[in-house]
């Protein structure tokens, strides 16, 4: 009895608040088949189409994934109870991967450097600016609070990551990212109503620096 009732609040969270972004806009948003309902096959199939993309570059058998790093060797990271790993974006511009992580209750992301095989958790999916100089990282979870609200931008630097902006907050998240231009992400903003219900905004984050190359201060505005 106690698992029906779980199962149908998760179904009531799915419909009734659109800012779940563990499932229903993970899979809008990677643009995973229709008959795929979850984010841990949705992200087994998007490992599946870099396999086929780089055939080279990534291996599944079984629970292990074997990566190929640019100096040559194999970096394995292997599947356990708590943690299923897949493998669902690489960004060759940039020489990143992209990597989810599946929780049984939640996820998260990490990028691999692809020449050195670190990993950097960011918490959030990525989208890398037209121009391959930042990130913008998202995630959007004002319901189950499975995980954190994330809203950030990463510059890119040869040694690595300077974060330019993070919304840092609870009381909304971001939703429906993209990239306008360099120099400005529109996106939804999600919050919770006095009258429970959700309220969604749509918004602006532009670049406030005055060359796009150079770390800059990012603000918030209406669109």
């Amino acid at each position: 009895m106690r698992r029906n009732s779980v199962v149908l609040c998760l179904l009531f969270l799915l419909v009734s608040t659109p800012c779940n972004a563990q499932i229903v806009e993970f899979l809008e948003f990677r643009g995973c088949p229709s008959e795929i309902h979850n984010s841990y096959e949705c992200a087994k199939y998007l490992e599946k189409s870099v396999s086929n993309n780089y055939p080279s570059l990534i291996i599944r058998e079984g629970d292990k994934l074997s990566i190929k790093i640019l100096s040559g060797k194999n970096k394995i990271i292997k599947d356990n109870e708590n943690e299923k790993f897949s493998f669902v974006e690489y960004f060759s511009s940039i020489q990143y991967g992209l990597l989810h992580i599946h929780y049984y209750e939640g996820d998260t992301y990490d990028l691999i450097n692809m020449k050195t095989g670190n990993r950097t958790n960011i918490g959030g999916d990525a989208i890398l600016s037209p121009n391959n100089k930042r990130l913008a990282i998202f995630n959007c979870d004002i319901s189950s609070d499975f995980s954190p609200n994330i809203f950030k931008i990463l510059l890119i630097t040869p040694v690595g990551f300077i974060e330019e902006f993070n919304s840092n907050t609870d009381e909304w998240g971001a939703d429906k990212i993209q990239w306008k231009d360099n120099k400005t992400i529109l996106f939804e903003a999600y919050s919770w109503g006095s009258d429970a219900n959700t309220i969604k905004e749509k918004k602006a984050l532009r670049f406030q620096g005055k060359k796009i190359d150079k770390k800059g201060e990012w603000s918030i505005e209406s669109n």
